[in-house]
């Protein structure tokens, strides 16, 4: 059934108890929406409809009266409120992105008439299937879908033997980055459009020189340009490592990228698999095995759109002539599967893959008839990264040099720009910054500050990293002191100085000189890092940020979060930025609001176990938000590694955050949306973050709001608010109830897996704690009997957290003074470190948690 649904072009849901018909609701003068019978229909409590939602292209949702509500992309933020499946999900990731434990969770509030039902709906999620045994309950129902998932995931672990896409990615930054402009060229070539467009044709040969990048782009543009139901699978072949050099290593790498993203396709190897296990990857008939395994899946009618990409067939030392004869064969089999392979131009591939005439078999040739073109083509890519990142993107004989491999692939006779000499084009650049005639009381920019580290990173690289210091020093005349300002530890970050605070390896007439000289280097930039006390910053077209991007760190429902260097500081920071463009627009202006709300309120909050304003910028893009520290994992991911050597560090975060609550409040703050994955670990300091959706109510009577409730994490939130009822401060209280509960099953040593489950056997059978407080008290019941007793204590604190009765609960401060009070009564209990003692208890009264 979910395979049916997948394969449909839309799908309509009628909603029976869903009205757009305006009423008046309970007496009240004001009229109500459709909006709130939407979010409390029946079909989205029914385990079946899971799969009706997440399955098709497009779903569209229908009122009682016929009229069209919406569909699954433009109620994607309703539709999460009520479900608590991840906005990507339902905008069309793959569901093999998301863990196991995640969709469990999707369908733990869900209902069935027939309780099996709960398990077998789930089986389209995970894409496996086991025979429908009703009769069987749902406890053994479950544990053969959990089997099944484990038998899937051990083939899929023993077929591994590299996953290509980080060879990719290792490839890429071994030549430098991959530009973008260095591979357009091929998107507007004939016969790669051809390849493209036409269903008969069906094998692309590259052959030539530059062609594991040119792969690389083409890899870039279809992986975004595709549907998510599509499938893109590739091999990079390398003869120096044994590990990716074999025809058997390319079809095991080609099925891993295919079963990793379409799981079904797993059953064709556990034919094979379930009898032979990891042998039938690595023994002598290995080939057979795998060439027949791929062949069923190329005639499987449920496999999707496939592109096929197999890079340096010549660098395949073992088996080359197997592996042509199979692409031969097999690229003909599908009109769905479509393939590209490259090599070198070596007349024995070209016979063994058997090119014709007839346009299904395509070649496209890198090559021409100018002497030294297939040399220059590889050490283009390799040039391109170091004048870029030499004279920058934007910069004159930068934009020249991306066009060369489109003028060698077009068999150009102008090649190369009239300065082809980089060295001696770097030291006259640097050079030109300092020229006399220069005016020292004209200030530089950032964009300048930039192309002097840049340029210092070819010559001096620790210089590089103090390009302001280095201005300063060359410009008064005294950069011989350079080196001994960086081996004290002196760095841009320290600007601007007085002659008292300069380290005392300068002279006093240069401590003279160089202050009154680092005007000309102070930018705006420098303002970025300075907290509470510094300025938002704007940066205009062009404008370099000081800041170097590291790698993603996570995204939310309006915002991604990266890691990123400090150029000034060389800190590193996390950034969370939002899209303008996307974020001024149309339904989307609450986003911007909630996100200088943010930026707002971190700027008054200094906590040390709340994460740390640093700066806030603009540019012609985003809206960017500097915090500090970059964490280690979060709470959710710590509970998972908590083992009982670092149980004792983990009885401390109970105390540090129900402080740092109390200090949210005291502020005048509500989070509003605490749960695991906004408490962040750093070097064993615990810390809320991710403040989108926090209230700040300084300016008004009270913490009670009574509005359309914009966001919340239904595992999470208080029963008031998903019930969207007046809420306040002691909604935070539930929010981290329910967390300290997930920690409580943690240091009893189970796990959140064992919670969910129980819940999901007691009382309603519904999995969160808001829905299923008779489960709630079953479950502390049985915890209280597990060792260690101790901590027993915390689930009464829990326990007096998880009311019903918002007014009943726990305030912050009350907890606070609990947990104080309890941990005083004797040593060893640990609930709260010494960050977080109160100012009249002395350390020893603490654990050293």
């Amino acid at each position: 059934m979910f395979r049916w649904y997948r394969n449909s072009t839309r799908s309509y849901v009628y909603l029976s108890d869903v009205s757009t018909v305006k009423q008046k609701a309970n007496d009240q003068s004001s009229e109500c929406t459709w909006e709130p019978a939407f979010r409390g229909s029946r079909w989205f409590t029914r385990c079946w409809t899971l799969q009706d939602l997440l399955a098709p292209r497009s779903v569209e949702f229908f009122s009682q009266e016929g009229i069209r509500l919406g569909d699954r992309g433009s109620l994607t933020r309703q539709i999460y409120e009520i479900t608590g499946i991840p906005e990507s999900a339902l905008q069309g990731t793959p569901l093999s992105h998301f863990s196991v434990k995640d969709r469990f969770e999707w369908t733990g509030y869900r209902q069935a008439k027939l309780e099996e039902d709960k398990a077998y709906s789930l089986l389209g999620i995970f894409d496996v299937e086991i025979p429908l045994r009703y009769g069987e309950g749902m406890a053994s129902a479950f544990k053969r879908l959990e089997e099944e998932i484990d038998k899937r995931d051990k083939c899929i672990q023993d077929l591994h033997l590299t996953d290509p896409r980080d060879d990719k990615k290792r490839i890429e930054e071994a030549k430098g980055g991959l530009l973008e402009d260095s591979y357009y060229w091929i998107l507007e070539n004939s016969d790669f459009q051809r390849w493209r467009n036409d269903p008969q044709s069906r094998l692309l040969w590259i052959k030539g020189k530059g062609k594991t990048m040119l792969l690389c782009g083409i890899i870039n543009e279809l992986s975004k340009s595709t549907a998510n139901t599509e499938i893109l699978s590739y091999f990079f072949c390398q003869a120096t490592d044994s590990r990716i050099n074999s025809a058997t290593a390319v079809l095991r790498g080609l099925l891993y990228m295919l079963v990793s993203q379409q799981p079904s396709l797993t059953s064709h190897i556990r034919k094979k698999h379930n009898y032979a296990g990891k042998a039938l990857f690595n023994d002598a008939n290995a080939w057979v095995a795998l060439s027949e395994i791929f062949t069923n899946i190329l005639q499987d009618p449920d496999l999707t759109c496939t592109y096929v990409f197999i890079n340096a067939l010549d660098e395949c030392v073992v088996g080359l002539s197997k592996l042509l004869d199979f692409i031969a064969q097999k690229s003909c089999i599908s009109s769905r599967v479509k393939w590209i392979v490259s090599s070198c131009n070596d007349a024995n591939i070209e016979r063994r893959l058997r090119l014709d005439n007839s346009g299904a078999k395509l070649s496209l040739e890198l090559e021409d008839e100018n002497t030294g073109i297939n040399s220059l083509v590889d050490s283009s890519y390799d040039m391109i990264s170091s004048v870029e990142s030499t004279l920058g993107q934007h910069h004159a004989n930068t934009l020249n040099t991306v066009h060369w491999p489109q003028q060698l692939q077009s068999k150009s006779s102008s090649l190369l720009p009239a300065n082809t000499n980089t060295q001696y084009t770097l030291a006259g650049r640097l050079d030109s910054f300092f020229i006399d005639e220069r005016n020292y009381q004209q200030s530089y920019n950032d964009s300048e500050i930039c192309e002097i580290s840049t340029l210092l990173k070819h010559s001096n690289p620790p210089w590089s990293k103090v390009p302001r210091t280095y201005t300063i020093l060359r410009t008064i005349g005294y950069l011989k002191f350079l080196d001994d300002l960086i081996d004290v530890g002196f760095s841009d970050y320290w600007l601007p100085v007085t002659e008292r605070n300069l380290p005392g390896c300068l002279q006093p007439r240069v401590r003279a000189a160089f202050v009154g000289a680092q005007s000309l280097v102070l930018t705006k930039s420098m303002d970025l890092e300075r907290g509470g006390n510094g300025q938002h910053c704007h940066f205009k077209q062009g404008e370099p940020l000081p800041f170097e991007p590291k790698g993603i760190l996570g995204s939310g429902g309006f915002g991604q979060v990266d890691k990123v260097l400090s150029q000034i500081s060389f800190k590193e920071y996390a950034r969370k930025r939002v899209l303008r463009s996307t974020a001024f627009a149309s339904p989307r202006k609450e986003y911007t609001k909630q996100f200088i709300a943010e930026i707002q309120i971190l700027k008054r909050l200094e906590h040390h176990h709340i994460v740390e304003f640093v700066g806030s910028y603009t540019d012609p893009k985003y809206i960017g938000l500097i915090m500090s520290p970059v964490a280690d994992m979060n709470l959710g991911a710590y509970l998972k590694q908590t083992t009982v050597s670092n149980r004792p560090e983990l009885r401390t975060f109970f105390g540090c955050l129900a402080t740092a609550l109390e200090f949210l409040h005291e502020q005048k703050v509500r989070h509003k949306d605490i749960k695991p994955g906004n408490i962040l670990i750093h070097r064993s300091a615990v810390l809320f973050a991710d403040f989108g959706l926090s209230l700040d109510f300084t300016d008004t009577d009270g913490s009670t709001t009574m509005s359309m409730v914009n966001g919340m994490s239904p595992r999470y939130c208080a029963p008031e608010v998903a019930r969207q009822e007046p809420r306040n401060t002691t909604s935070d209280i539930w929010s981290l109830g329910v967390v300290f509960m997930e920690m409580i099953v943690v240091l009893k040593g189970r796990t959140a897996e064992y919670m969910i489950e129980f819940f999901g056997e007691h009382g309603s059978r519904q999995t969160f704690i808001r829905t299923n407080l008779a489960a709630l008290s079953e479950f502390i019941l049985e915890l209280e009997g597990i060792e260690e007793v101790y901590d027993n204590r915390a689930l009464a604190w829990a326990q007096q957290m998880l009311l019903e009765e918002p007014d009943l609960r726990l305030t912050a401060s009350s907890l606070v003074a609990s947990i104080r009070a309890f941990s005083k009564e004797g040593v060893g209990t640990g609930f709260c470190g010494i960050c977080c003692a109160s100012p009249e208890d002395g350390v020893s009264d603490w654990s050293d948690g």
